[in-house]
């Protein structure tokens, strides 16, 4: 297809495409530039190739005289050449049910545990040399597992028929304590006392210089973090090194190493952030809609469906980059939203929320928000520590905050807060501030309840 260029044509206002990137939207940006001066289709062939460079100008040079009578057929040969450069990202069903393969860690073909599959050859090789260095540390048989030396101690357990429900009344004076929060058993075996308060305090003296760094530890469920695969394996070694000095085991059935999202106590986790549980969301994504449904209602309940299911619902906040903060009262709680804003807009980070007690409903206006602002500072303590906070309120408490004659715990409040470096600005347009305003619509009242 023979045609000039336009003699008035101008090179195109976009970056050029390198075959690292998704194919179909380097079309459509180009199409929506190119159209604003001509529809012609030689034309269009012919501009194409001054948006690429790299292999995929490369790719276009090398293309055999006449193979191309179009420009839809050019835009179809281009996508397909270069369709492994789309992004892909994980369905929730992908993520609930982590891909992954065995690798061989012991001397028998039977021991074996798990690999993720998203892991390049060198990661995987990376990985599973130190699993093998540490094979020792995997409990192939239950007579692998260390125990107390009966010499030491005789017990015995029934519990055949005992393992029966709690009285949900009773459930409560079953609860035992960590460092983030209190944990009450729904079902325990009947006569086993303080055995989940005490393996977490096991758990938290062994890895206490890990716990928060490189590692979350719940009771036996315990997640390695790291923000890339060689940090990886310097935390997987000291956590070995951990386990190792107090002669633990891990059950090699339970371990999948090299992964990038999951379940952990009840959440969907992946390198964006916390997301939505598809368990929790399966029931209303199942439910069939009424039969007398308008069309606008049926709209908006597919919408809320495809919402409901759609990661992320949080994302982690990203290091030197301002928190900010919305904050909304009600006549019984008090809430907040710490939010970021990136290229995407604004992503939400973490939310607060807590029923006010009876004096506490009779505090003024400024004194809840004061109290919504002091209790967001306390509950997420880190994120004020280690970011900027700019507090978005149209309400005066700044001001109020500053004043030398403060007194009573107003005061208090103030000299609370003095340690973060914490800054207020008018809120402007609401943006952020209705998920602030639906978190404060969702805290019951009553008594007080620590939510967030």
């Amino acid at each position: 297809m023979q045609t000039a260029l336009l003699d008035h044509w101008k090179s195109l206002p976009l970056d050029k495409y390198d075959g690292t990137t998704d194919p179909d939207e380097h079309v459509d940006v180009f199409l929506t530039q190119v159209t604003l001066s001509t529809n012609d289709d030689a034309a269009l062939c012919r501009i194409f190739p001054t948006s690429l460079k790299g292999r995929a100008l490369s790719w276009f040079t090398r293309l055999p005289a006449n193979s191309i009578d179009s420009f839809s057929t050019l835009a179809s040969q281009f996508t397909i050449q270069f369709a492994t450069s789309r992004p892909h990202q994980l369905t929730s069903l992908a993520l609930i049910s982590i891909q992954k393969q065995p690798i061989q860690v012991g001397i028998l073909d039977a021991q074996l545990t798990y690999l993720g599959t998203v892991l390049s050859e060198q990661e995987k090789t990376a990985i599973g040399q130190v699993i093998l260095d540490n094979r020792d540390l995997f409990a192939w048989h239950p007579s692998d597992m260390p125990g107390i030396d009966p010499d030491f101690l005789c017990h015995k357990l029934s519990i055949s028929r005992e393992a029966r429900p709690i009285a949900q009344r009773h459930e409560e004076k079953t609860a035992f304590i960590t460092e983030t929060a209190n944990y009450c058993y729904r079902v325990m075996p009947f006569g086993l006392k303080n055995a989940g308060a005490t393996y977490q305090r096991l758990m938290n003296k062994i890895f206490q210089d890990q716990i928060g760094r490189c590692l979350e530890v719940y009771v036996d469920d315990m997640v390695v973090k790291s923000e890339d695969v060689s940090a990886h394996m310097c935390d997987l070694a000291e956590v070995f090194r951990a386990l190792r000095q107090h002669r633990m085991r891990l059950n090699p059935e339970k371990c999948v190493f090299g992964v990038s999202g999951g379940k952990f106590l009840g959440f969907m986790l992946s390198s964006r952030g916390i997301e939505a549980n598809p368990d929790k969301c399966q029931a209303i994504l199942e439910m069939k809609s009424p039969s007398t449904l308008k069309e606008e209602c049926e709209e908006s309940f597919q919408q809320f469906k495809q919402r409901l299911s759609s990661p992320p619902v949080l994302s982690k906040p990203f290091a030197n980059s301002d928190m900010i903060a919305y904050l909304a009262v009600s006549s019984h709680s008090v809430s907040a939203v710490l939010i970021q804003e990136n290229q995407e807009g604004q992503q939400p980070v973490y939310f607060t929320s807590r029923t006010l007690q009876d004096a506490e409903r009779r505090y003024q206006l400024i004194e809840k928000v004061a109290l919504a602002l002091v209790y967001t500072a306390r509950r997420l303590r880190q994120y004020f520590q280690s970011h900027r906070v700019v507090v978005r309120t149209d309400c005066p408490i700044e001001k109020v905050l500053r004043k030398p004659e403060l007194a009573g715990r107003m005061m208090v409040w103030s000299v609370e807060l003095s340690e973060f470096d914490i800054s207020f600005e008018p809120r402007g347009p609401i943006k952020s501030q209705h998920l602030a305003d639906f978190v404060n619509e969702l805290t019951p009242s009553g008594s007080f309840e620590d939510e967030s």
